[in-house]
């Protein structure tokens, strides 16, 4: 009698583990492709895959594999690889686009979202051609900071004439604490220049060997005095007034010297869809997820801006007045509500925003852009090559331009 039990409670135990497998398969699996996510993300995940009747996120470990980028692309343009990943911070985006890759999100966001609630600069940042290949779920505002008594009201220029301002200020030494490298990848990569102006990439790497150099060891960054700008990210509605507290002094936050003189950059990558995903509806309810209000209302905690127009401007709104905390007081039984204060990251006690800044700040999020999506990394791959042997002084400009000018060509003729 004991065994049949134990026989019945064994089977029992069998069926409801069966049922329970079922259960989880009868779910189609999306995969993500992003790393290792970070815990609002994987909260998010769990979230989707807790209320979704219909499919589940599963975020795959790439962590042993070598170069996973080039096996990504390799795989993504066989017609494989995941439904999900972050294809506008792949180097790699250039080539899907080209080989029809990635899948052509207009459509869903037509269908499925309200476009008037969103930042219409955001939402179609990777668009090209009419079709948009990818999303940007949350940003941040990337530039550069510089002393408003040097650089004024300034909010955008080109690279001639953040040349000009340099060399006007050759005391100052250097453009920024960064090597002739990274000078010239600021200048060229982010700097919309057309891959054949020559003449202009000249003049950006010599301006690169002229100011770019790094501060000796110990030697502190001073705006205005050993470096015309510092690069800065704004991701919270007090961020600039934190930098001005830290560097004791009022700035001017200023964007990428860029051609079309439109230089404030997100710093995402956004997402995408495969196209030869076999379950683009359930990539695509994911990504609706993370636009979806639950997502975007908590983006604050974790310095990032929302997307949703009217989610931000609650957000810049809410920091025009002190902050306040309920305190409990025991002797007289009852909770009382304090004024406190706003401090930078160096402690300083800091005013709350103004409606002027935070007028700014919308006009700020309205001006970003993600170049990730339409610089040529095959480009510059040759050209960072070639041009560290101009800065390493094992050949001249002149040899350097005609190298570069060569494999570039040739690139473009067999990427073409």
């Amino acid at each position: 009698m004991m065994r049949k039990i134990k026989w019945i409670l064994s089977m029992a135990l069998m069926l409801l583990l069966c049922g329970c497998g079922e259960e989880n398969h009868e779910k189609k699996v999306i995969t993500l492709d992003i790393g290792e996510p970070q815990p609002w993300m994987q909260e998010a995940i769990d979230k989707f895959n807790a209320g979704n009747e219909s499919y589940f996120v599963e975020v795959p470990d790439t962590e042993d594999i070598s170069d996973y980028i080039s096996v990504r692309a390799v795989k993504l343009t066989a017609g494989e690889g995941p439904d999900i990943f972050a294809a506008g911070a792949d180097t790699h985006f250039q080539e899907f686009v080209e080989k029809g890759v990635l899948e052509d999100l207009k459509p869903y966001i037509e269908r499925d979202l309200e476009e008037a609630n969103y930042l219409a600069n955001l939402l179609y940042a990777y668009e090209r051609g009419g079709k948009v290949y990818a999303v940007e779920t949350e940003f941040q505002i990337h530039g550069f900071l510089g002393s408003k008594d040097l650089l004024g009201g300034m909010e955008n220029w080109t690279p001639l004439e953040a040349m000009a301002l340099m060399e006007a200020h050759p005391e100052i030494g250097r453009f920024r604490n960064a090597g002739p490298e990274e000078v010239l990848r600021d200048f060229w990569l982010f700097g919309g220049i057309e891959i054949t102006d020559y003449d202009m990439l000249r003049e950006c790497i010599l301006f690169a060997e002229e100011y770019g150099n790094l501060l000796e060891n110990g030697e502190e960054a001073v705006l205005g005095g050993n470096v015309l700008v510092e690069p800065a990210m704004l991701n919270y509605p007090l961020a600039l007034a934190s930098y001005e507290a830290l560097y004791g002094m009022e700035l001017c936050f200023v964007g990428y010297p860029r051609m079309d003189g439109s230089g404030f950059l997100t710093g995402n990558g956004g997402l995408s869809i495969n196209a030869a995903s076999p379950n683009k509806e359930g990539a695509w309810a994911f990504l609706r997820f993370l636009l979806e209000e639950e997502y975007q209302s908590g983006l604050e905690q974790r310095r990032c801006f929302s997307v949703r127009k009217d989610i931000l401007e609650q957000e810049l709104y809410a920091y025009l007045v002190p902050p306040t905390f309920d305190i409990y007081i025991s002797e007289q039984d009852e909770t009382v509500t304090v004024e406190g204060s706003y401090y930078a990251v160096n402690g300083e006690e800091i005013e709350p925003l103004t409606r002027e800044q935070a007028a700014y700040f919308l006009e700020l999020a309205g001006q970003c852009r993600a170049t990730s999506g339409e610089t040529d990394y095959g480009a510059w791959t040759i050209i960072y090559e070639e041009a560290g042997a101009y800065f390493s002084d094992d050949r001249s400009i002149d040899e350097v331009m005609d190298a570069i000018e060569n494999r570039v060509e040739l690139w473009m003729k067999e990427s073409g």
